[in-house]
C-alpha cells in the first residue's frame, strides 16, 4: 500500500501522506515502514534543501498511531520494540541534512504532532480544524515517538 509520494520542484521536495481508503492519515506499522523507506531517500538527497512533510486530506495532518494496532499490544517487549522503532525514525528524521517543515492544515495530534516536533519549522494554518495536541494522554498512554536520544538509558 503506498501512502507517501514525494514531489520534487526546483528546490523543494514535498513528502505528502494521502493513506487510501481513509479519511484521516494514521501511522501504522506498515506506514512507518515506507516513511523509514522515504527518510532513508531523503538522507542520501543532495539537489533538495527542503523537505516539507504535508498531507493530502481536508483538514487532516496526520492523526497519530493506528489505534487498532495499539489495542494489539499486550507485553512489555512489543511495546518498547514499537516505541523504539517510532524515536528512531524520528530521531533520523531530525538529522536530515535538508531543513524541514511540517506544514501543518488540521488536526496534528499524537504521532502526528511528535512528527512535526521532529522537522525543523511547524507552519500551521488558521483553519479552524488546525489543532496540535497530544491527546493519547487521556488514554492513559504516554507519548513516546519523541527524539530516541532523550529516551536512552
Amino acid at each position: 500500500m503506498k501512502t507517501i509520494r514525494m514531489e520534487k520542484n526546483d528546490w523543494l521536495l514535498r513528502v505528502i501522506f494521502d493513506l487510501p481508503d481513509e479519511r484521516v492519515n494514521k501511522l501504522s506499522t506498515a506506514v512507518m515502514s515506507e516513511l523509514a523507506q522515504v527518510v532513508t531517500e531523503l538522507s542520501k538527497e543532495t539537489q533538495y534543501e527542503v523537505v516539507s512533510f504535508e498531507s493530502a486530506k481536508k483538514d487532516i495532518f496526520i492523526a497519530g498511531a493506528d489505534i487498532e494496532e495499539l489495542r494489539d499490544i499486550n507485553d512489555l517487549a512489543t511495546a518498547r520494540e514499537k516505541g523504539q522503532v517510532g524515536q528512531m525514525l524520528f530521531t533520523r528524521i531530525a538529522a536530515l541534512p535538508q531543513t524541514t517543515v511540517a506544514i501543518i492544515d488540521g488536526a496534528c495530534v499524537g504521532g502526528g504532532c511528535e512528527l512535526a516536533l521532529a522537522c525543523d519549522y511547524r507552519i500551521a494554518t488558521d483553519n479552524p480544524k488546525t489543532t496540535i495536541g497530544l491527546p493519547e494522554v487521556r488514554l492513559g498512554i504516554i507519548p513516546g515517538w519523541g527524539e530516541h536520544n532523550a529516551y536512552q538509558d
